[in-house]
């Protein structure tokens, strides 16, 4: 059986980056378009900021309930 070239191309990537990608994607299931969005979306993120800076661009998180209270 000849494996297909995206097959070969994530094999070719070092052992330690497939095992890594393995343990975050989990198990062999198909994918939604909006999570197929996300993985790319989420690599070209990683490519062009450092984590200092996705830090700065993420938004706040929503007050808690006992902060919501606080600012009453």
């Amino acid at each position: 059986m000849t494996a297909s070239p995206i097959t070969t191309a994530y094999l070719d990537l070092a052992p330690a980056i497939r095992a890594r990608t393995e343990e975050i994607a989990g198990n062999n299931r198909p994918v939604t378009w909006p999570e197929v969005l996300l993985l790319v979306g989420t690599a070209i993120l990683h490519e062009r900021f450092t984590p200092e800076e996705i830090a700065a661009l993420s938004p706040s998180p929503a007050p808690t309930e006992t902060e919501r209270e606080a600012m009453e």
